[in-house]
């Protein structure tokens, strides 16, 4: 779901951005100086963008600052503001930031808390390590991430049915779990 470098039309005119789903979709926006960022007002207008209708998409405003380092600050679907960290989103970020500059693994995420995520990946599908215990060859793990529960129509039946009808060793639930209930 990686695409690089495309242009969308928004209020104050074209804007370049990359987009990839990292378990949850997400534009990445490369700006030049991270603190003049429009985070709110550009991302609530991107996330909402025809591009990325009906679900909408997280929005990721990144500066590179030295080698291997971006400065990073989200506008999150679902909190509808700027948050202080986004897993999905550093990932997001560190994919395009690979693919621009050819940097190399890993590459470290300065969050707008100040913390620093470091995202190590590898361009091949498939990782290998001896490390790992040869009782988990063929172990199967199923990451949800970023569960707004309160987005879906149904609350969420669908996709209870999906992960119940899927065969899997392990669930892993990261990011964030909303769920509200309407009227109290």
């Amino acid at each position: 779901d990686l695409r690089r470098d495309y242009q969308i039309s928004l209020k104050n005119g074209p804007q370049m951005v990359s987009s990839v789903n990292t378990g949850v979709p997400h534009v990445v926006v490369v700006v030049d100086n991270i603190e003049n960022a429009a985070v709110v007002e550009m991302g609530r207008e991107i996330r909402l963008h025809k591009t990325f209708a009906p679900a909408g998409t997280n929005v990721n405003f990144i500066s590179p600052m030295n080698k291997g380092i971006i400065a990073l600050r989200t506008y999150e679907r679902g909190v509808e503001d700027e948050t202080l960290a986004c897993g999905t989103g550093a990932v997001a970020s560190a994919i395009v930031m690979a693919g621009m500059s050819k940097t190399v693994s890993p590459i470290s995420i300065l969050t707008r808390s100040g913390e620093r995520l470091n995202i190590y990946y590898t361009e091949k599908n498939d990782i290998y390590s001896a490390r790992i215990p040869q009782k988990f060859h063929g172990f199967t793990i199923l990451q949800l991430s970023d569960l707004h529960l309160d987005g879906f129509i149904d609350g969420g039946e669908k996709l209870q049915k999906i992960v119940g009808s899927l065969t899997y060793d392990l669930c892993v639930i990261t990011g964030d779990f909303r769920f509200l209930t309407h009227g109290g």
